[in-house]
């Protein structure tokens, strides 16, 4: 059976670019939180490896994670300007 996007999080730079991309493959925004700052790559990934949830680590900068609903998360560290 086909999956189903139903939530998604996009984090983006430019916000009318970023949903004129996102149109083209046929997601909608339904609602925007907006953060001045981002999450901590080393903590958000401690978080989850505490959680219990399957991980899949790609060097220091990137690992993957199976949500509980069995969709796969990539979380990526950002390189600072």
């Amino acid at each position: 059976m086909p999956h189903e996007v139903r939530t998604t999080k996009f984090t983006v730079t430019d916000v009318d670019t970023s949903r004129a991309f996102y149109e083209l493959i046929g997601l909608t925004e339904v609602n925007r939180f907006e953060t001045a700052g981002l999450a901590d790559f080393d903590a958000v990934r401690e978080r989850v490896k505490a959680g219990g949830l399957r991980t899949r680590e790609f060097g220091a900068g990137m690992f993957l994670a199976d949500d509980p609903s069995g969709n796969v998360v990539e979380v990526v560290r950002l390189a600072t300007p």
